[in-house]
């Protein structure tokens, strides 16, 4: 049997005990179909992001000794400071965006002060892009979308509210400040661990299918049974001891968990998927996911439509 973390039964079994004693009831064969549901994420060449580069000339940079933004623009030249990950690229550019603001205003020389200005703006418009490879290209928050491929059980409140920060953060990168950039390695890591949004995903499609096989096995079984004779009363009274025993009391707390979990992170991924700058096969990525949940909801209101209407005429 499979079992969760806590050794509770898992809503795998849970779902093959629910089917298995329907299945009994009718005397009909269902079988719990366990292949993993495929999710495909886009390809990194499929959203690739150009980032054009400022090139400041030897001249101009030494201009700037008498700024500390010289030294982190040293930095960046180094055979090092040019291999840098998505995330340390973002958190460059808005830390040099800052310091040539700074330098700005330590700065008298028409000329000086006209550059300095120019590379600001040149900043300011290349640093969405940059915002975009680091959401699109991050290892940490790719893993998160993609790489958990088992079922929902449950999930603490602070652990969720952390996940939930962190995307919430991830979002506000788009504007950052400097108090946003301290906290971005945090929230990458914490996505890193949890990788709850595949886990979602997944669980969203996998009971999505069981519902729906599930759903035109009842439809049919219960649109024969005759509410008039002694044996059906029997069967009707076998029938809601198993939905209740099963259904509700071990898998519509998970079913229901989920949508609590869905509601809470789907506002972050609805305003990832509603940003222009982000790749089109990354935000029809996160559209699908959204038809997902509704086909899951979906499913779910038909499966307890239908025990409901049985019980309701017999």
């Amino acid at each position: 049997m499979l079992v969760n973390a806590c050794g509770q039964p898992s809503v795998q079994s849970n779902f093959r005990d629910y089917q298995n004693q329907i299945s009994d009831e009718f005397n009909i064969a269902m079988q719990l179909n366990t292949d993993r549901v495929a999710i495909r994420y886009p390809s990194s060449e499929d959203i690739k992001v150009i980032i054009p580069e400022t090139t400041i000339k030897l001249s101009d940079f030494y201009g700037l000794k008498h700024c500390s933004v010289s030294l982190l623009i040293a930095q960046r030249n180094t055979a090092l400071g040019k291999v840098q990950l998505p995330s340390k690229r973002f958190a460059y550019e808005v830390q040099l965006i800052q310091g040539l603001r700074d330098c700005l205003q330590r700065t008298h020389e028409k000329d000086k002060q006209q550059q300095l200005r120019q590379w600001i703006a040149q900043k300011q418009q290349m640093l969405p892009l940059v915002w975009a490879h680091m959401v699109l290209h991050s290892s940490e928050i790719r893993g998160s979308f993609t790489t958990k491929t088992e079922l929902f059980s449950q999930i603490g409140q602070q652990q969720l509210h952390s996940y939930q920060d962190s995307l919430r953060l991830l979002v506000a990168l788009y504007s950052p400040t400097a108090s946003d950039i301290e906290n971005l390695e945090l929230a990458l890591n914490t996505l890193r661990k949890q990788s709850l949004a595949a886990q979602l995903w997944y669980s969203q499609r996998q009971l999505t299918r069981w519902l729906n096989d599930m759903n035109k096995h009842l439809q049919q079984q219960f649109n024969d049974v005759s509410c008039s004779s002694t044996a059906t009363s029997t069967q009707l009274e076998n029938l809601k001891k198993l939905y209740d025993d099963t259904f509700i009391k071990k898998i519509q707390p998970t079913t229901d968990r989920l949508i609590d979990v869905a509601n809470l992170l789907t506002p972050h991924f609805k305003k990832l998927q509603e940003n222009p700058i982000l790749a089109k096969p990354f935000t029809d990525f996160l559209g699908q996911r959204e038809l997902d949940f509704e086909a899951y909801i979906e499913a779910l209101r038909i499966h307890k439509s239908l025990w409901q209407e049985l019980f309701n005429r017999c």
